[in-house]
């Protein structure tokens, strides 16, 4: 490499380095980027799926955590009756699944019948 080569690269960033003062360094977000590419997690050794299922096991046991924390929060404090919720506490697992159609119209014939 020559002593030219070194003298003009040092000058290249050395204008990039004055343009981005001036211009406000790097471009700022659209919001309209797409990711492009992410590095998957996919474990070849027995060793590598173990502690790839602990970090899974270790973040459902946070957010599980978290839930319970919360509901003790409201048991105490009252706040679920405050608020006036109707289904309970925020992270209640009753399931309130509503009836089909065919469900309600089933119904409707049993009813008749009897």
């Amino acid at each position: 490499m020559s002593k030219f080569n070194v003298v003009g690269a040092g000058v290249k960033w050395g204008a990039s380095k004055v343009k981005s003062i001036f211009t406000g360094g790097k471009q700022k977000t659209t919001g309209t980027e797409v990711i492009k590419a992410f590095k998957a997690n996919v474990p070849k050794k027995e060793i590598d799926k173990s502690l790839r299922d602990l970090k899974i096991a270790r973040a459902k046991s946070k957010v599980s955590t978290s839930k319970l924390g919360h509901t003790t929060w409201q048991i105490k404090t009252g706040d679920w009756k405050k608020k006036g919720l109707k289904k309970g506490f925020t992270f209640d697992k009753r399931p309130t699944r509503t009836k089909t159609s065919d469900e309600k119209r089933y119904e409707e014939a049993q009813i008749k019948k009897d």
